[in-house]
């Protein structure tokens, strides 16, 4: 699992000892108070799909495109337990070789893994549990104290109660919510270029502009381009051939493979995330093969 980067405050008392705040951070939990995180990693060989679709591109029988269905051709990896978290600190004034590790262990129990699923068990009075209208979730601990081993620099990030943090850290009052006055708003704006020559503009959408506010409160500017003449494809360096034989393979994936049938093994437990629906377009008439939605803009309507 690949959690990259959370935001933290790190503060010292006037005792010297380090504290600091993560921000919020939530996972979705079931009711035996498990995450799972990876189900069913799965390795195939090119017979499993690759051969077919080869010998279809060059004229020969069409195939409908799913995976994993001879399991001849598929390969689960398995799980062991004990999978060690390695959750640290970082920041420009701690040196690579003196960052600390969190104690993450003590509220994350990775036991419960097994063969086919990653996942990991909540526990500890720091972990906090709600439901919401999409299940439960847990919230981690927010709050660490830096504990050191001996005269080494470098120690373990305990987590405490946010009582047993001293006020004169400032760490309460911080905030990682962030706040733009109008300016900053137009600048947090995603634009493309508009340029007639751009590959934005020549030769350009087949239909649009089209909007779409989503779930995160912004509105998105898309339009409909031929796959071929979309701008990731006329700046990747493909002669005029190249791109036509590209889009005479998605008009035959998108004729053949459409989007009402399953084309991976479904999982062995839980549901499957879900899409903001308004993310679902639907191309305009005569637009529906050979043709791809491209956004131009994104940004928060005044």
């Amino acid at each position: 699992m690949e959690t990259q980067y959370i935001h933290s405050f790190e503060a010292t008392d006037s005792k010297g000892q380090r504290y600091s705040r993560m921000a919020i951070t939530q996972y979705p939990v079931g009711a035996d108070g498990n995450s799972e995180l990876l189900q069913r990693l799965m390795v195939y060989n090119k017979r499993a799909l690759w051969d077919k679709v080869s010998a279809w591109f060059k004229g020969g029988n069409s195939t409908d495109g799913r995976i994993g269905i001879d399991k001849s051709n598929a390969h689960m990896q398995k799980f062991e337990k004990g999978v060690e978290p390695t959750w640290e600190f970082q920041g420009d004034h701690i040196p690579e070789k003196k960052r600390s590790l969190m104690n993450i262990s003590s509220f994350m129990n990775t036991d419960v893994t097994d063969s086919a699923t990653l996942k990991i068990h909540w526990e500890g009075e720091f972990i906090k549990r709600r439901k919401t209208n999409n299940g439960d979730v847990v919230t981690l601990p927010q709050y660490y104290k830096l504990v050191k081993s001996g005269t080494k620099d470098v120690g373990t990030w305990i987590a405490v109660a946010s009582g047993d943090v001293p006020a004169e850290t400032g760490l309460h009052e911080k905030s990682f919510n962030r706040s733009y006055d109008e300016n900053e708003r137009e600048s947090l704006t995603y634009l493309t270029p508009i340029e007639d020559k751009s590959s934005w503009k020549t030769p350009g959408p087949a239909a649009g502009p089209f909007t779409v506010k989503i779930g995160d409160g912004s509105t998105l500017t898309y339009y409909w381009y031929r796959f071929a003449d979309q701008p990731a494809l006329l700046n990747a360096n493909l002669s005029n051939n190249e791109r036509e034989e590209m889009q005479r393979r998605v008009e035959l994936l998108h004729r053949n493979w459409t989007k009402d049938r399953e084309y991976l093994p479904p999982p062995i437990t839980g549901k499957l995330a879900y899409l903001d629906e308004a993310l679902i377009v639907t191309p305009p008439k005569g637009m529906e093969v050979g043709y791809v939605p491209i956004v131009t803009k994104q940004g928060l309507e005044k």
